[in-house]
């Protein structure tokens, strides 16, 4: 059986680095007010750091994601999730300048 090759998909164009950059940074700040109403809705002091780390953990992984995103732009070659990254059209000249520099 051969798997079909799904590294060829792209990710819609309007959904380019700078986009998912930024819609990294609101589901920081979402996840930041998530883990304040946590901390004000759960009595437990058990409970409350154990929500409360895990939330600090996606949020971490959200900031890993975004600063891969920023290496990514430097490098030219970008993927999210398995799926191509678009390029703004500011990006793609300046990594054009850079292929043919190389």
């Amino acid at each position: 059986m051969v798997w079909p090759d799904y590294s060829a998909f792209m990710l819609p164009e309007w959904l380019d680095l700078e986009t998912l950059r930024f819609l990294a940074l609101l589901v920081i700040f979402a996840l930041g007010l998530l883990a304040l109403k946590v901390l004000r809705m759960i009595r437990q002091p058990s409970l409350q750091i154990v929500a409360t780390v895990l939330i600090f953990a996606l949020g971490l992984a959200v900031w890993t994601f975004r600063d891969n995103l920023q290496d990514c732009s430097i490098t030219c070659d970008c993927s999210a999730g398995g799926y191509d990254v678009q390029f703004d059209a500011g990006q793609l000249d300046r990594c054009a300048h850079i292929a043919r520099n190389q």
